[in-house]
């Protein structure tokens, strides 16, 4: 791997940790969707 300037290397684990903190929130997203869904689906029945 190449070695990048500390400023690069900065950038590039805010990335990362922005893209995990990302797919976190859309997981959450996700299970609160489904979760809502089953609930709605229930007061409908």
């Amino acid at each position: 791997m190449p070695s990048l300037p500390p400023k690069q290397l900065a950038e590039v684990a805010l990335a990362a940790e922005l893209d995990s903190y990302l797919a976190q929130d859309v997981e959450a997203t996700a299970k609160w969707f489904i979760q809502k869904n089953a609930q709605d689906a229930n007061g409908c029945l």
